[in-house]
């Protein structure tokens, strides 16, 4: 069995997170209109950054004071103003786009749930309005079922 790498590993996701469109579209997953579309495409773009980020603090340096430095500017500075920019496209209702689940809130959890062991990161209470699409993503009958059932590994 061939061992993926983080790198590797983001390189997937990243895949995954440009080829969604199609495979939302039959499941509903999508923007009710060309415009909140836009947004659903412009928040899943948004959301890479911080896997990418995390991604080269966990294994983009073999220098352990310059890994140590990078993880401390990512959870200081990258991580709080990255959750606040992403505060301010959240909706109200516990959805980035309308009120209904799209792909952008599952590449915002998606992402979040990756990196959430490696490095440390803001509280969801400074930010009520993330609170509430990570529940909205989590109480998902379908998304609920796999993250009980799902097999438990690294990434």
């Amino acid at each position: 069995m061939e061992f993926l790498t983080f790198s590797a590993c983001l390189q997937c996701f990243h895949l995954i997170d440009i080829e969604v469109t199609p495979v939302a579209v039959p499941t509903g997953l999508t923007g009710k209109t060309a415009l909140d579309q836009a947004k659903v495409d412009m928040i899943m773009e948004g959301a890479v950054p911080l896997f990418q980020k995390a991604g080269d603090v966990v294994m983009g340096e073999g220098d352990e004071a310059k890994k140590a430095e990078k993880k401390k500017d990512f959870e200081e500075n990258f991580a709080p103003k990255f959750f606040a920019d992403m505060e301010k496209l959240a909706g109200d209702k516990g959805y980035f786009v309308s009120n209904q689940l799209t792909s952008a809130d599952i590449a915002f959890y998606g992402n979040y749930e990756s990196i959430k062991d490696f490095v440390t990161l803001p509280s969801f209470d400074k930010y009520p309005k993330l609170k509430k699409v990570v529940a909205s993503v989590q109480a998902n009958p379908g998304i609920a079922k796999w993250l009980k059932e799902r097999p438990q590994t690294a990434w």
